[in-house]
């Protein structure tokens, strides 16, 4: 069964996945089709499984690198062989690694005049509005990370034309 046949299914690693056995970890993140995270579950999840993830909070530089490496090594573990994953960096933006397109996008926003407040789980707002772009929309990335990144900036009270969203493509390789 190719991926457009097969169901979706969309693993969000939130606190009780890094606790599992590393064999079940590994199970369900290879059945799942897309992957979305925060920053400390993605390095939780690649700890439990083995990696060595570099010390880093979400506001690091380093955390496209971070990620785009953590989905290679997933990829040639064949612990992941889905098809996008993504990483929320709270106000920093998300990090999404598209595994069919072997690219890696930083999507962030640069709030003109001044940012907003982040509210309380506006990763899992994000990580639901990128999903429906993803399976009802039916976009790809970049576009499903921008339109997520949209929609969230704006319901955080930032209004259109008030703030920019800069994605920058990372030439980092992903292939399994």
């Amino acid at each position: 069964m190719n991926r457009e046949e097969k169901e979706h299914l969309t693993l969000q690693p939130a606190c009780g996945l890094p606790s599992l056995d590393p064999h079940v970890t590994k199970d369900l993140v290879a059945q799942s089709d897309m992957l979305v995270s925060n920053w400390a579950e993605f390095s939780s999840l690649l700890i439990n499984l083995g990696a060595a993830v570099p010390e880093a909070d979400e506001s690091s530089p380093s955390v496209p690198e971070h990620v785009a490496t953590g989905a290679a090594w997933l990829r040639e573990r064949q612990a992941f062989q889905g098809s996008v994953l993504a990483v929320t960096r709270g106000r920093h933006g998300v990090v999404i690694a598209d595994c069919d397109q072997e690219a890696t996008y930083s999507i962030a926003v640069d709030p003109r005049g001044g940012g907003v407040a982040t509210r309380s789980a506006a990763g899992d707002r994000w990580a639901a509005a990128w999903t429906y772009f993803r399976l009802a929309a039916r976009l790809q990335e970049p576009e499903a990370g921008i339109a997520a990144t949209k929609y969230v900036a704006e319901f955080l009270g930032l209004q259109p034309g008030r703030y920019e969203v800069s994605v920058e493509c990372l030439s980092l390789p992903l292939a399994a």
